[in-house]
């Protein structure tokens, strides 16, 4: 019995403490409990605070929209008044500013006239003396300019480059070898007139046309082109004035014998006529060796007298020297006399009746000759040196 009521008794304690540690658990609970609802209402509270916040912010905002909208609304009201103040004086104070400017204008516009008139009288008075200085001025303008280079070197650049021109195209080297000895020649002109060394250019303009006369006898074969190149052989000599005599004697020398060589006789007939102007040129230092001028008229009529033999139209060729006959003679060739234009006359005329003076193929030739005739007649009355030709006008 004691043993068991000893076992109850240690029963009902381990309920009693089981039943305090129940209590001291649910006491823990409830106060953890308490302590979680009363921090979610602290929490509860912070947001409502939160919210407030926000909500004020918000409300401030929109008070301060609120007094930035008025305020701009006032300012748009003062402004739109002022500008219809500004307005209503720009358009009072219009007439009068349109008046001082009107005035100010006209005087604007009087003082320009003025001045333009001023100007265009002042640029007339320079362009006459400018005029007047260029064209009246013993000493004539010369520009001002620095000197980087010579002539010599720049000629010399330019037969290099012919001496390439010449590979690919042998008659334009022709023509530009002419070319560069007459600019060579200007040069040394222009020096002289300078009174400075022109630094041996004649020789250059020398050297020129000499490798031109060696393209012609190499490659210029065809006859027309032979006919034209002579021409420009002796146009560019007669405007040559840079040589000395016996460079001048031997290029017009060659040049004839050139055109003495020709194919056609026509050709020959024509050409040597034409050279002969290279032995009596006019003017003070022009070179003139009257013989052989009269030696070139004398071939030509040869050969022209053959070639009129074989064709009637080609009496053109003794018009051509008769022509030639009268310049020399009326420019004081003193081996041309008048006994040589008589004899011409004669030979002429004895041609056109031989031919027949009816005959069309010789008309313009004959219309030709007798204005030449007709011509002589009327110098009688002016030239005495034309009074002893005989003229005889075909029928």
């Amino acid at each position: 019995v004691e043993d068991v009521d000893a076992e109850e008794v240690k029963d009902e304690m381990k309920e009693s403490e089981d039943n305090e540690l129940v209590e001291d658990n649910e006491q823990v609970s409830s106060e953890v409990d308490g302590a979680v609802l009363e921090e979610s209402v602290e929490g509860d509270d912070d947001n409502n605070q939160d919210t407030e916040k926000i909500e004020t912010s918000e409300d401030s905002k929109e008070s301060d929209n609120e007094g930035i909208e008025d305020q701009e609304t006032f300012e748009m009201k003062m402004t739109s008044a002022s500008n219809e103040e500004i307005k209503a004086d720009v358009i009072a104070s219009k007439p009068a500013e349109e008046e001082e400017a009107a005035v100010v204008s006209n005087v604007n516009v009087a003082d320009n006239d003025t001045s333009v008139n001023v100007n265009e009288q002042e640029t007339k008075v320079d362009l006459f003396e400018q005029f007047n200085k260029g064209m009246f001025d013993d000493e004539p303008i010369t520009p001002i300019f620095e000197k980087q280079t010579n002539c010599r070197k720049i000629f010399l650049f330019v037969q290099k480059l012919l001496s390439m021109i010449e590979v690919a195209d042998p008659d334009l080297c022709f023509t530009l070898r002419l070319h560069s000895a007459i600019a060579a020649n200007r040069c040394v002109v222009i020096a002289q007139e300078r009174s400075s060394t022109s630094g041996d250019l004649s020789t250059v303009a020398y050297e020129f046309i000499t490798e031109a006369f060696l393209i012609y006898e190499r490659e210029i074969t065809d006859a027309l082109a032979q006919r034209n190149a002579i021409t420009k052989m002796i146009g560019i000599l007669l405007s040559c004035s840079c040589f000395d005599k016996n460079d001048y004697e031997a290029l017009i020398t060659k040049t004839t014998q050139y055109a003495a060589r020709l194919l056609k006789k026509t050709d020959q007939c024509s050409m040597v006529l034409m050279c002969s102007h290279l032995f009596f040129k006019l003017g003070e230092n022009g070179y003139q060796n009257p013989q052989r001028a009269l030696e070139c008229l004398q071939r030509a009529l040869k050969i022209a007298d053959m070639c009129a033999t074989s064709n009637p139209s080609n009496l053109q060729l003794f018009v051509d020297i008769f022509d030639l006959y009268v310049y020399f003679f009326e420019n004081s060739n003193p081996v041309i006399t008048d006994k040589f234009l008589s004899g011409l006359i004669a030979l002429v005329n004895e041609h056109i009746t031989t031919i027949g003076s009816l005959n069309s193929v010789i008309q313009g030739t004959k219309e030709s000759f007798t204005q030449t005739v007709r011509y002589i007649e009327r110098k009688k009355t002016v030239d005495g040196r034309f009074t002893n030709i005989v003229c005889i006008v075909p029928n």
